[in-house]
């Protein structure tokens, strides 16, 4: 693939990400944060493109979607932890055969990075595991939200649609 067809392919996988991320938001009092189903298309991003769109799509798109919405202070911490989560997706799949199977555990795998990932940052930034703790929950749904959407649309997407490129 020439470079401006990855250029555009990687553009739109972060809009999808970022629209995703900013469409649905449902609002967490404990950290200030919110609940979205941006993940959603981090996973169907790493698993049709592999692990370095995954993390290109995920860091870049939540952070945007951080910095639109007004939670600039989270943008950095979004970049990293989504960006290791679309990539630990797209690595696992690939390494591991991309069959179906693999692609299930590889999503669960990602989100159950995102939890965890914000767990450790948010006891930093919060300097309090108890408040941390309390966003579990939060960030576990948004997991499994998105692992429920996510991973049937790129099954349905990668058996009845042919992709004439690999980025």
């Amino acid at each position: 693939m020439n470079k401006t067809h990855k250029l555009v392919t990687y553009s739109l996988l972060i809009a999808l990400v970022c629209v995703g991320t900013m469409f649905i938001k449902i609002h967490v009092p404990a950290t200030n944060g919110y609940v979205n189903i941006g993940d959603a298309f981090i996973i169907i991003s790493s698993l049709m493109f592999g692990p370095v769109a995954g993390m290109i799509a995920g860091g870049i798109g939540s952070a945007m979607a951080d910095l639109l919405s007004g939670y600039a202070h989270f943008a950095v911490f979004t970049l990293i932890v989504k960006g290791i989560e679309g990539y630990i997706i797209g690595w696992l799949f690939v390494k591991f055969g991309g069959t179906k199977l693999v692609g299930m555990y590889s999503s669960l795998a990602g989100v159950a990075f995102m939890v965890l990932g914000y767990f450790m940052v948010e006891t930093v930034m919060y300097s309090s595991y108890k408040v941390a703790l309390q966003s579990i929950a939060f960030n576990g749904v948004q997991a499994l939200a998105s692992f429920i959407i996510g991973y049937p649309v790129f099954s349905y997407i990668s058996k009845n649609v042919k992709l004439k490129f690999n980025v």
